[in-house]
Protein backbone atom coordinates (compact mmCIF):
# COMPACT_ATOMS: atom_id res chain seq x y z
CA UNK A 1 0.00 0.00 0.00
CA UNK A 2 1.74 3.62 -1.18
CA UNK A 3 2.12 5.72 1.60
CA UNK A 4 -0.08 8.99 1.61
CA UNK A 5 0.31 12.12 -0.70
CA UNK A 6 2.38 14.58 0.92
CA UNK A 7 -0.45 17.90 2.09
CA UNK A 8 2.74 20.37 0.68
CA UNK A 9 2.48 21.18 -3.05
CA UNK A 10 6.23 21.12 -3.01
CA UNK A 11 6.26 17.78 -1.52
CA UNK A 12 3.54 16.53 -3.46
CA UNK A 13 5.75 17.47 -6.64
CA UNK A 14 7.96 15.14 -5.55
CA UNK A 15 6.19 12.37 -4.94
CA UNK A 16 4.64 13.13 -8.16
CA UNK A 17 7.81 12.67 -9.81
CA UNK A 18 9.26 9.95 -7.18
CA UNK A 19 6.22 7.45 -7.05
CA UNK A 20 6.06 4.80 -4.63
CA UNK A 21 7.11 2.19 -7.20
CA UNK A 22 10.55 4.17 -6.89
CA UNK A 23 11.29 3.20 -3.78
CA UNK A 24 10.42 3.29 -0.41
CA UNK A 25 9.08 6.53 1.73
CA UNK A 26 9.32 7.40 4.82
CA UNK A 27 6.33 8.64 7.16
CA UNK A 28 6.59 12.22 5.01
CA UNK A 29 6.39 11.02 1.82
CA UNK A 30 10.10 11.65 0.83
CA UNK A 31 12.28 9.03 -0.82
CA UNK A 32 14.18 6.99 2.39
CA UNK A 33 18.23 5.50 2.34
CA UNK A 34 17.08 3.46 5.13
CA UNK A 35 13.84 1.60 4.31
CA UNK A 36 14.77 -1.31 2.47
CA UNK A 37 11.89 -2.47 -0.11
CA UNK A 38 10.97 -6.18 -1.05
CA UNK A 39 13.34 -6.17 -4.41
CA UNK A 40 16.48 -4.69 -1.53
CA UNK A 41 15.37 -7.74 0.93
CA UNK A 42 15.81 -10.36 -1.94
CA UNK A 43 19.05 -8.81 -2.80
CA UNK A 44 19.98 -9.50 0.66
CA UNK A 45 18.55 -12.95 0.55
CA UNK A 46 20.28 -14.14 -2.67
CA UNK A 47 23.86 -12.84 -0.91
CA UNK A 48 23.11 -14.71 1.72
CA UNK A 49 21.64 -18.12 0.35
CA UNK A 50 24.67 -18.05 -1.74
CA UNK A 51 26.83 -17.96 1.43
CA UNK A 52 25.24 -20.66 2.93
CA UNK A 53 25.67 -22.61 -0.02
CA UNK A 54 29.30 -22.08 0.07
CA UNK A 55 30.28 -23.34 3.82
CA UNK A 56 27.56 -23.01 5.83
CA UNK A 57 29.48 -21.07 8.33
CA UNK A 58 28.75 -17.09 9.11
CA UNK A 59 29.32 -13.97 6.16
CA UNK A 60 32.72 -12.80 5.41
CA UNK A 61 33.16 -9.06 6.26
CA UNK A 62 33.43 -8.73 2.32
CA UNK A 63 30.20 -10.84 1.59
CA UNK A 64 28.69 -8.63 4.02
CA UNK A 65 29.69 -5.81 2.58
CA UNK A 66 29.18 -6.73 -1.26
CA UNK A 67 25.39 -7.47 0.30
CA UNK A 68 24.98 -3.72 1.97
CA UNK A 69 25.94 -2.34 -1.02
CA UNK A 70 24.10 -3.91 -3.48
CA UNK A 71 21.08 -2.83 -1.34
CA UNK A 72 21.89 0.41 -0.62
CA UNK A 73 23.08 1.19 -4.82
CA UNK A 74 19.63 0.30 -5.18
CA UNK A 75 18.07 2.47 -3.12
CA UNK A 76 20.52 5.23 -4.77
CA UNK A 77 19.86 4.56 -8.49
CA UNK A 78 15.90 4.51 -7.92
CA UNK A 79 16.32 8.00 -5.97
CA UNK A 80 18.52 9.69 -8.54
CA UNK A 81 16.05 8.08 -11.30
CA UNK A 82 13.44 9.39 -9.89
CA UNK A 83 14.73 13.21 -9.95
CA UNK A 84 15.99 12.78 -13.83
CA UNK A 85 14.05 14.60 -16.15
CA UNK A 86 11.51 12.74 -18.42
CA UNK A 87 12.72 14.48 -20.97
CA UNK A 88 16.49 13.99 -20.87
CA UNK A 89 17.45 11.66 -22.82
CA UNK A 90 20.98 12.13 -21.90
CA UNK A 91 20.42 9.73 -18.79
CA UNK A 92 18.26 6.88 -19.71
CA UNK A 93 16.14 5.77 -16.93
CA UNK A 94 17.66 3.20 -14.65
CA UNK A 95 16.48 -0.65 -15.34
CA UNK A 96 14.76 -2.37 -12.41
CA UNK A 97 16.33 -5.31 -11.10
CA UNK A 98 20.17 -4.71 -12.86
CA UNK A 99 21.59 -5.54 -9.32
CA UNK A 100 19.99 -8.25 -8.75
CA UNK A 101 21.00 -9.90 -12.34
CA UNK A 102 24.27 -9.05 -11.56
CA UNK A 103 24.08 -10.78 -8.03
CA UNK A 104 22.55 -13.88 -9.54
CA UNK A 105 25.24 -14.38 -12.52
CA UNK A 106 28.27 -13.86 -9.99
CA UNK A 107 26.85 -16.25 -7.69
CA UNK A 108 26.08 -19.13 -10.74
CA UNK A 109 29.76 -18.43 -11.63
CA UNK A 110 30.53 -19.07 -8.04
CA UNK A 111 29.20 -21.96 -7.49
CA UNK A 112 28.00 -23.94 -10.26
CA UNK A 113 26.73 -26.95 -8.42
CA UNK A 114 23.60 -26.11 -6.52
CA UNK A 115 23.84 -28.51 -4.11
CA UNK A 116 27.56 -28.51 -3.54
CA UNK A 117 30.05 -26.95 -2.29
CA UNK A 118 31.85 -24.43 -4.42
CA UNK A 119 34.37 -26.00 -6.93
CA UNK A 120 37.21 -23.34 -6.27
CA UNK A 121 37.30 -22.69 -2.82
CA UNK A 122 40.81 -20.64 -3.70
CA UNK A 123 38.91 -18.09 -5.62
CA UNK A 124 36.41 -17.28 -3.30
CA UNK A 125 38.46 -14.07 -1.85
CA UNK A 126 38.74 -13.01 -5.38
CA UNK A 127 35.00 -12.93 -6.24
CA UNK A 128 33.93 -10.02 -3.80
CA UNK A 129 36.39 -7.57 -5.25
CA UNK A 130 35.45 -8.56 -8.86
CA UNK A 131 31.64 -7.41 -7.87
CA UNK A 132 32.75 -4.48 -6.05
CA UNK A 133 34.43 -3.22 -8.64
CA UNK A 134 31.24 -4.01 -11.54
CA UNK A 135 29.15 -1.93 -9.05
CA UNK A 136 31.94 1.15 -8.83
CA UNK A 137 31.61 0.64 -12.69
CA UNK A 138 28.32 0.41 -13.17
CA UNK A 139 27.87 3.56 -10.85
CA UNK A 140 30.82 5.61 -12.80
CA UNK A 141 28.46 4.86 -16.13
CA UNK A 142 25.31 6.33 -14.40
CA UNK A 143 27.77 9.73 -13.45
CA UNK A 144 29.29 9.96 -16.79
CA UNK A 145 25.63 9.60 -19.21
CA UNK A 146 24.61 12.43 -16.05
CA UNK A 147 27.16 14.99 -16.09
CA UNK A 148 27.25 17.75 -19.04
CA UNK A 149 28.77 17.40 -22.72
CA UNK A 150 32.45 19.19 -22.49
CA UNK A 151 33.97 20.73 -25.45
CA UNK A 152 37.35 22.17 -25.73
CA UNK A 153 37.08 25.39 -27.26
CA UNK A 154 39.61 27.19 -29.99
CA UNK A 155 43.12 28.11 -29.05
CA UNK A 156 43.01 31.14 -30.61
CA UNK A 157 41.19 34.21 -32.01
CA UNK A 158 41.41 35.77 -35.89
CA UNK A 159 39.07 38.89 -37.03
CA UNK A 160 39.75 39.28 -40.34
CA UNK A 161 38.63 42.30 -43.13
CA UNK A 162 39.97 42.12 -46.75
CA UNK A 163 38.75 43.37 -49.64
CA UNK A 164 37.54 40.13 -52.01
CA UNK A 165 34.45 39.21 -53.80
CA UNK A 166 33.87 36.40 -51.26
CA UNK A 167 31.07 37.18 -49.00
CA UNK A 168 32.06 37.48 -45.86
CA UNK A 169 30.84 33.77 -44.84
CA UNK A 170 32.34 31.94 -47.69
CA UNK A 171 35.77 33.29 -46.51
CA UNK A 172 35.46 32.60 -43.35
CA UNK A 173 34.68 29.19 -43.71
CA UNK A 174 37.55 28.48 -46.25
CA UNK A 175 40.10 30.13 -44.06
CA UNK A 176 38.47 28.40 -40.74
CA UNK A 177 39.07 24.84 -42.35
CA UNK A 178 42.43 25.66 -43.05
CA UNK A 179 43.65 26.80 -39.16
CA UNK A 180 41.93 23.89 -37.25
CA UNK A 181 42.16 25.13 -33.24
CA UNK A 182 42.11 28.86 -34.64
CA UNK A 183 38.28 30.72 -34.25
CA UNK A 184 38.05 32.93 -37.08
CA UNK A 185 35.88 36.09 -37.87
CA UNK A 186 35.58 37.58 -41.08
CA UNK A 187 33.81 41.12 -41.53
CA UNK A 188 32.03 42.48 -44.44
CA UNK A 189 32.26 45.92 -42.96
CA UNK A 190 35.48 48.19 -41.60
CA UNK A 191 32.89 50.15 -39.20
CA UNK A 192 32.11 46.18 -37.54
CA UNK A 193 35.68 45.32 -37.67
CA UNK A 194 36.99 48.40 -36.23
CA UNK A 195 34.04 47.49 -33.27
CA UNK A 196 34.96 44.17 -32.49
CA UNK A 197 38.67 44.84 -31.71
CA UNK A 198 37.74 47.72 -29.47
CA UNK A 199 34.76 45.23 -27.43
CA UNK A 200 36.32 41.92 -27.45
CA UNK A 201 39.98 41.72 -28.96
CA UNK A 202 41.22 38.70 -30.64
CA UNK A 203 44.50 37.44 -30.52
CA UNK A 204 45.07 38.89 -33.36
CA UNK A 205 43.96 40.75 -36.67
CA UNK A 206 43.97 40.26 -40.42
CA UNK A 207 43.32 43.52 -42.70
CA UNK A 208 44.85 45.41 -45.65
CA UNK A 209 47.57 47.52 -44.52
CA UNK A 210 45.71 51.15 -44.28
CA UNK A 211 43.01 49.57 -42.07
CA UNK A 212 46.04 48.91 -39.53
CA UNK A 213 47.39 52.38 -40.01
CA UNK A 214 44.10 53.64 -39.15
CA UNK A 215 43.56 51.64 -36.22
CA UNK A 216 47.46 52.51 -35.13
CA UNK A 217 48.72 49.13 -35.60
CA UNK A 218 51.59 47.76 -36.83
CA UNK A 219 52.14 44.91 -39.58
CA UNK A 220 53.51 42.31 -37.78
CA UNK A 221 53.80 39.88 -40.86
CA UNK A 222 53.44 41.17 -43.84
CA UNK A 223 51.45 40.11 -46.78
CA UNK A 224 53.59 39.72 -50.50
CA UNK A 225 52.40 39.35 -53.88
CA UNK A 226 55.01 38.97 -56.50
CA UNK A 227 57.80 40.27 -54.19
CA UNK A 228 55.57 43.19 -53.18
CA UNK A 229 53.87 44.43 -50.68
CA UNK A 230 51.59 46.80 -52.15
CA UNK A 231 48.77 45.74 -54.97
CA UNK A 232 48.19 48.67 -58.22
CA UNK A 233 44.67 49.99 -58.22
CA UNK A 234 43.07 51.21 -61.40
CA UNK A 235 40.75 54.04 -61.95
CA UNK A 236 37.50 52.80 -63.76
CA UNK A 237 35.28 55.13 -65.59
CA UNK A 238 32.52 54.84 -68.45
CA UNK A 239 34.08 58.21 -70.09
CA UNK A 240 37.01 59.29 -71.18
CA UNK A 241 40.15 60.65 -68.34
CA UNK A 242 42.58 62.51 -68.01
CA UNK A 243 44.95 63.49 -65.47
CA UNK A 244 43.90 67.28 -65.69
CA UNK A 245 40.65 66.52 -64.11
CA UNK A 246 41.37 64.41 -61.73
CA UNK A 247 40.47 66.34 -59.01
CA UNK A 248 37.28 67.54 -60.10
CA UNK A 249 35.53 64.18 -60.04
CA UNK A 250 33.35 61.64 -57.74
CA UNK A 251 34.84 58.70 -56.68
CA UNK A 252 34.25 55.13 -54.99
CA UNK A 253 36.06 52.84 -53.48
CA UNK A 254 35.61 50.12 -50.92
CA UNK A 255 36.10 51.36 -47.53
CA UNK A 256 40.09 51.37 -46.26
CA UNK A 257 40.34 53.86 -43.24
CA UNK A 258 37.84 55.49 -41.74
CA UNK A 259 35.37 58.17 -43.35
CA UNK A 260 36.53 61.68 -41.88
CA UNK A 261 39.81 60.21 -43.61
CA UNK A 262 38.70 58.80 -47.00
CA UNK A 263 38.96 61.62 -49.23
CA UNK A 264 42.08 62.28 -48.24
CA UNK A 265 43.11 58.86 -48.59
CA UNK A 266 41.65 58.97 -52.11
CA UNK A 267 43.29 62.24 -53.09
CA UNK A 268 46.92 60.43 -52.61
CA UNK A 269 46.10 57.67 -54.42
CA UNK A 270 45.15 60.30 -57.46
CA UNK A 271 48.03 62.20 -56.80
CA UNK A 272 46.21 65.62 -56.48
CA UNK A 273 46.30 68.22 -53.54
CA UNK A 274 42.44 68.75 -52.95
CA UNK A 275 40.48 66.00 -51.17
CA UNK A 276 37.82 65.12 -53.82
CA UNK A 277 34.30 63.44 -53.09
CA UNK A 278 34.28 59.62 -52.19
CA UNK A 279 31.72 57.31 -51.71
CA UNK A 280 32.56 54.25 -50.04
CA UNK A 281 31.17 50.97 -50.88
CA UNK A 282 31.64 47.60 -48.62
CA UNK A 283 31.98 44.90 -51.84
CA UNK A 284 33.52 45.25 -55.09
CA UNK A 285 30.15 44.41 -56.75
CA UNK A 286 28.67 47.80 -55.47
CA UNK A 287 31.51 49.61 -57.54
CA UNK A 288 29.87 48.69 -60.84
CA UNK A 289 26.27 49.97 -59.42
CA UNK A 290 28.10 53.20 -58.69
CA UNK A 291 28.92 53.44 -62.32
CA UNK A 292 25.33 52.13 -63.87
CA UNK A 293 23.24 54.71 -61.93
CA UNK A 294 26.07 57.51 -62.25
CA UNK A 295 26.35 57.98 -58.92
CA UNK A 296 30.08 58.29 -59.33
CA UNK A 297 32.18 59.40 -62.04
CA UNK A 298 34.79 56.69 -61.58
CA UNK A 299 35.83 54.03 -59.06
CA UNK A 300 39.23 52.94 -57.57
CA UNK A 301 39.14 48.94 -57.91
CA UNK A 302 42.49 46.26 -57.38
CA UNK A 303 43.99 45.08 -60.50
CA UNK A 304 43.51 41.66 -59.42
CA UNK A 305 39.98 41.92 -60.29
CA UNK A 306 40.17 43.39 -63.28
CA UNK A 307 38.68 41.04 -65.34
CA UNK A 308 36.27 39.87 -63.94
CA UNK A 309 34.59 43.32 -63.11
CA UNK A 310 34.74 43.96 -66.96
CA UNK A 311 33.25 40.63 -67.48
CA UNK A 312 29.90 41.69 -64.83
CA UNK A 313 28.29 44.53 -67.18
CA UNK A 314 28.67 45.09 -71.14
CA UNK A 315 29.62 48.92 -70.32
CA UNK A 316 32.63 50.18 -72.03
CA UNK A 317 35.36 51.05 -69.34
CA UNK A 318 38.47 53.59 -69.49
CA UNK A 319 40.61 52.44 -66.99
CA UNK A 320 43.51 54.29 -65.87
CA UNK A 321 46.92 53.37 -64.23
CA UNK A 322 48.37 55.88 -62.15
CA UNK A 323 51.70 55.08 -60.26
CA UNK A 324 50.56 56.49 -57.28
CA UNK A 325 47.62 54.34 -56.81
CA UNK A 326 49.29 51.89 -55.03
CA UNK A 327 47.75 50.06 -51.69
CA UNK A 328 49.09 47.78 -48.54
CA UNK A 329 48.34 44.47 -49.15
CA UNK A 330 47.05 42.48 -46.62
CA UNK A 331 48.98 42.15 -43.21
CA UNK A 332 48.66 40.85 -39.68
CA UNK A 333 48.67 42.20 -36.33
CA UNK A 334 48.71 40.77 -32.67
CA UNK A 335 47.22 42.13 -29.86
CA UNK A 336 48.26 39.26 -27.75
CA UNK A 337 50.50 35.77 -27.84
CA UNK A 338 51.38 35.38 -31.22
CA UNK A 339 52.41 31.76 -31.22
CA UNK A 340 48.91 30.03 -30.99
CA UNK A 341 47.94 31.88 -34.07
CA UNK A 342 51.06 32.56 -35.82
CA UNK A 343 52.35 29.23 -37.06
CA UNK A 344 48.45 28.62 -38.80
CA UNK A 345 48.60 31.82 -40.27
CA UNK A 346 51.31 30.90 -42.29
CA UNK A 347 50.31 27.59 -43.14
CA UNK A 348 47.46 28.79 -45.19
CA UNK A 349 47.05 27.14 -48.65
CA UNK A 350 48.12 28.85 -51.72
CA UNK A 351 43.95 29.29 -53.08
CA UNK A 352 42.93 30.44 -49.27
CA UNK A 353 46.31 33.48 -49.81
CA UNK A 354 45.02 34.25 -53.47
CA UNK A 355 41.23 35.08 -52.05
CA UNK A 356 43.53 37.30 -49.59
CA UNK A 357 45.32 38.57 -52.40
CA UNK A 358 48.50 37.35 -51.38
CA UNK A 359 50.94 34.57 -52.12
CA UNK A 360 53.25 34.46 -49.16
CA UNK A 361 54.10 35.97 -45.88
CA UNK A 362 57.44 38.05 -44.97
Amino acid sequence: MSPPSPASPFRQARWDRGGASQGALDKEGWPSATLPTHDDREDMSLVETSCRRSTGARRSAVERAVGHLVCRARIATRWASSWVPRNNRAAPPVRHGGSRSLLRTLAERAWPDRTGVPLHRGLRSTRAPAALVAAALLIGCCLLLLSPPITAGPVATLYVYAVTPLRARALEQKIEESMPGVDVTVFGKLSDFKAALESSPPDAALSPKPVLASLNRTADIQGMKAGSDAEQYLLVSTRALTKEMLSGLRYGIVDLVERKSLPKFVAGLLGVSAAPEVQRVTKIEDLLQLLQFQTADAVLLPERFRSDFESRSKMTFTILSLSTAKVGLVAVTFLSERQPVEGAIRRLPKHVLADLGVDEWK
